[in-house]
């Protein structure tokens, strides 16, 4: 078994047509021995797990414009195999790895929130 971890921006992505950049972050082979996050974290003190973007790129829904308010979606996903092998990039690669692995997931659960931080 192993965890994945999405970061979604649905305030982008769920536009018409679908902006991939709100696809924040992945970062997947998550050891289960890993139960909490640290602020700050990163794919290195996740013991041997892989993923785009250094694993994590937090909210940050006024980049582009200011005064906006986004909602995302922090997922995570209980996969049945220790190890998976992909190879995705920025930035429509995190929502292709979602895509394979909420496929295969024994469990999805995810935390919704929103954020009008300025940058």
């Amino acid at each position: 078994m192993s965890y994945a971890f999405f970061v979604i921006d649905m305030t982008l992505t769920g536009k018409e047509p679908p902006d991939v950049n709100g696809n924040h972050s992945a970062a997947w082979n998550i050891p289960t021995t890993i139960t909490s996050l640290e602020e700050g974290w990163g794919l290195a003190d996740l013991d041997g797990a892989e993923g785009i973007n250094g694993g994590y790129l937090g909210p940050c829904p006024n980049l582009v414009t200011q005064g906006n308010t986004d909602t995302y979606h922090l997922i995570l996903l209980a996969m049945p195999e220790a190890s998976y092998d992909l190879n995705y990039t920025m930035p429509a690669g995190v929502r292709d790895a979602y895509a394979e692995l909420s496929a295969k997931a024994l469990e999805e659960v995810f935390i919704e929130g929103t954020s009008d931080a300025v940058n």
